[in-house]
């Protein structure tokens, strides 16, 4: 239950007749591992911050802290038992506050789905451990570069009512680009309509698949009251550039500059303004000096200022929810796209790192030894909760921190669940599981030119055009109106945030394409396909493309291993026959439609497991699937690429000169193998084709490439879904919190009709519909040992009591 406005501002001291309010919300924003390490950090700055912080709630009985996320604060515990009593009863009495029950501040763009679901699990769990009853009701994304579109369905499934965010589309944010602010928003953007259009910074957001949340957006940064008591530029730790004033003229003319900001975009009372850039201390004396403020100058002015939490200014905006605009399929992206490719390597090891963890699950359950094996994956989930943090999967941190880090915490996950693997399910089992050899593609070569020829597919590849694909006939239909399966490399003066494109002074140049020579091509039978491979050379790098072809599939399989060539960009380009209008993708909670283009020419989207690129139902379309996060860009709806692999070194403007806030430089040391499909469809979109189904039968065919009794016959009949519209199983494990298992449904479309579920292991006793979080919601109705239910969302929690 909601508590009534008078009563939430009777608890902040907020006066009855005050109509002008200004929240000061002081919340950390601590990266775990950005320009330094965790521990780097934690030495330089959480230590003291935390003690300050403390300190400051006991001097100050009024005062609210707000902590965005469980990493640092969990290591603190760890290092400081003297201060556990201090913090619980903080915590529990609401004036320490947590923003969200995230390990990190996740990007949400390019994770699995699982594990940003796991994130959250896993810091509420912590929270839980230490005997902290705050369960949040908010995700605050503090500093993630964009967000998913789907994000209302992603929290939803979470447990969560609200979301603030800060980096949207189109924004301006100081030290981004060597522009004038009166350049932004930019034309057609989110900042544009939220903005300028709706001029709004609340909203209700309601997504593509109808969920609804709350959602605040920091048009100001999410550190715009950080110089309430100071003059100066910034007090981020990068550079700090202020000195102290808590004099009345300055904190004055802060709050009244804050407001004059704040007001245009406010639809109620109350203006939110954040406090708490990267690493910045609490504000000194903060309840004492807004005090002051309202007692000598509310009677001029009409502002109340108050310090008090983003909750609690949710909780008062929605006391005025019917004044809220509704967002339909808001998209904050792209803000920038560097990230998407940047590290393709880290990326790749990541969704493994999930998709390993998740079957190591399974296979604990099938060996009876769930519990067993739950505490021995312990540290890999909280690992790979941390690799989702908006600066470790994007690859925005230096080679240092990468190397220290980043890297050894995802191989470690990789090798650790690899050997449980084993003892789950000894290799003998799998070789002795091994398929037979499958029919063979059709094939020949003439005069450089290599045909396949399959039921489905007849397509030619020329050595004298770089070995792509030159014809393709799919079902007796032409579908290729140029070469295609190219590889085409850029000269890019982005780097990990960003591309050249992106901003004055960069640049984005084609430097080359295998299309343009001669590349020889060799052609093998393997056990279940043809392969056709060739090597590459682009500036001293070596790569090796290959291309299957599988009897018993409509799909080309492709691959590209190898580094993509320092300050260079590398994309596969096809030339589907019919033009396209617009583009469709997978994102984590949902599938999003795009324009071609939106803020940047040509505009690369984030993209997961498939994309979708057709004008009309009646039209063909082309599809193209991917087994790690990727970007797709279309080139003027005639042809369309993907980023395989990208080496982009340091953001650099005129040749020389760095971006203040892309302060990290990388280089891509490991090569990667970028795994992907495509094929085409005759007509109808995303879901008359089911492509949500054949992405996820794409993945299977590649893990299954690699270890075919684990993921094709050992663990895939373990569960029994009867559904009308795909249903994917992401995760099935012993629960956290309660008892039985928990088992987690994906359904981009959702069935129109009920879905029943049985385990081949056994009758389920009980059952129940529960949150991300563990958190029961109803009992479901179980007969003859199954349930049947309807799905409602795009992502579904269920708790299963066997017999």
């Amino acid at each position: 239950m909601h508590k009534p406005e008078s009563q939430l501002r009777e608890t902040l001291g907020i006066p009855p007749e005050a109509g002008k309010i200004v929240v000061f919300a002081e919340s950390s924003h601590w990266d775990p591992n950005w320009l330094k390490t965790s521990e780097q950090y934690y030495d330089d700055f959480i230590q003291n911050n935390l003690d300050e912080a403390l300190a400051w709630l006991d001097k100050e009985p009024r005062r609210r802290y707000s902590v965005e996320c469980v990493f640092f604060l969990r290591m603190y515990w760890q290092r400081n038992p003297h201060n556990h009593e201090r913090i619980r009863e903080l915590m529990n009495t609401g004036r320490l506050w947590m923003t969200s029950s995230g390990v990190t501040t996740a990007d949400t763009l390019l994770p699995g789905e699982e594990a940003l679901l796991r994130d959250f699990l896993l810091g509420q769990e912590w929270l839980r451990s230490i005997g902290v009853h705050q369960e949040p009701r908010t995700a605050y994304f503090t500093d993630s570069f964009g967000c998913t579109p789907s994000l209302p369905s992603l929290l939803r499934a979470a447990g969560f009512e609200r979301t603030a965010i800060t980096r949207i589309d189109g924004m301006y944010f100081a030290g981004c680009d060597y522009e004038l602010a009166r350049n932004f928003p930019r034309e057609g953007s989110s900042a544009e309509l939220l903005g300028e259009h709706i001029k709004t910074q609340d909203f209700i957001w309601r997504d593509a698949n109808g969920a609804e949340i709350l959602c605040h957006w920091n048009a100001f940064n999410y550190g715009q009251g950080d110089l309430l008591a100071a003059r100066g530029i910034t007090r981020v730790y990068l550079f700090p550039l202020y000195f102290k004033d808590a004099s009345p003229r300055n904190v004055s003319n802060k709050i009244e500059s804050y407001y004059a900001q704040l007001a245009p975009l406010a639809r109620t009372p109350y203006h939110f303004c954040p406090i708490g850039f990267d690493f910045v201390p609490p504000i000194e004396n903060l309840v004492e000096i807004l005090d002051r403020y309202n007692q000598q100058e509310y009677p001029r002015s009409g502002i109340w200022a108050v310090n008090a939490t983003l909750d609690d200014y949710l909780d008062l905006v929605d006391c005025h929810r019917d004044q809220l605009p509704i967002v339909q399929a808001l998209d904050p992206n792209p803000y920038w796209t560097g990230f998407y490719t940047a590290r393709p390597y880290l990326k790749k090891i990541a969704h493994q790192a999930l998709d390993q963890l998740v079957l190591t699950e399974r296979l604990a359950f099938l060996e009876g030894q769930d519990a067993h094996i739950q505490e021995q994956l312990t540290e890999d989930w909280w690992s790979l909760a941390v690799s989702n943090h908006h600066d470790l999967i994007t690859g925005t941190s230096p080679d240092a921190v990468m190397e220290a880090e980043s890297y050894p915490w995802l191989e470690g996950i990789l090798d650790h669940t690899k050997r449980l693997c084993e003892q789950l399910s000894p290799l003998e089992s799998r070789r002795a599981s091994a398929k037979t050899k499958s029919e063979m593609p059709l094939w020949d070569k003439e005069n450089h030119i290599v045909r396949i020829n399959t039921p489905h597919y007849q397509i030619e590849l020329d050595e004298n055009r770089g070995g792509c694909i030159t014809r393709g006939m799919f079902d007796g239909q032409e579908m290729l109106g140029g070469i295609s399966n190219d590889v085409v490399t850029y000269a890019d003066s982005g780097g990990l945030w960003r591309m050249g494109h992106e901003f004055k002074g960069g640049h984005f140049k084609k430097l080359t394409a295998a299309s343009d020579q001669f590349i020889a091509l060799s052609v093998d039978e393997e056990k279940d396909c043809l392969r056709v491979s060739s090597k590459i050379e682009i500036r001293e790098e070596t790569f090796l493309r290959e291309t299957l072809f599988f009897a018993d599939s409509p799909l080309v399989f492709g691959r590209i291993t190898g580094r993509a060539p320092a300050k260079c960009t590398m994309t596969i380009r096809f030339h589907p026959a019919a033009p396209h209008q617009e583009l469709t993708m997978a994102q984590p909670g949902g599938v999003v439609k795009r324009p071609l283009e939106k803020n940047y020419r040509p505009t690369y989207w984030p993209m997961q497991s498939f994309a979708h690129a057709h004008s009309n139902p009646d039209r063909p379309g082309f599809a193209f699937f991917a087994t790690q996060p990727t970007a797709v860009a279309s080139l003027q709806g005639e042809a369309i690429e993907f980023v395989a692999l990208r080496n982009a070194l340091h953001e650099t403007a005129f040749g020389v000169i760095g971006i203040p806030a892309n302060p990290a430089k990388g280089f891509e040391k490991q090569p990667c193998a970028f795994e992907y499909a495509f094929g085409y469809t005759k007509d109808g979109g995303w879901r008359e084709n089911r492509l949500d189904a054949i992405a996820d039968q794409v993945k299977d065919r590649y893990l299954g490439k690699k270890d075919a009794f684990l993921y094709q016959e050992h663990v895939q009949g373990q569960i029994e879904i009867n559904a009308t519209k795909p249903v994917r199983v992401t995760a099935f494990k012993a629960a956290h919190r309660g008892e039985g298992f928990i088992l987690r449904l994906r359904a981009y479309q959702i069935p129109q009709s009920s879905v029943t579920i049985h385990l081949s292991q056994g009758p389920i006793k009980a059952a129940s519909l529960c949150d991300a979080r563990e958190r029961d919601l109803k009992p479901l109705e179980v007969e003859k040992g199954m349930i049947t239910l309807s799905l409602t969302d795009t992502l579904t929690t269920l708790r299963l009591i066997l017999d």
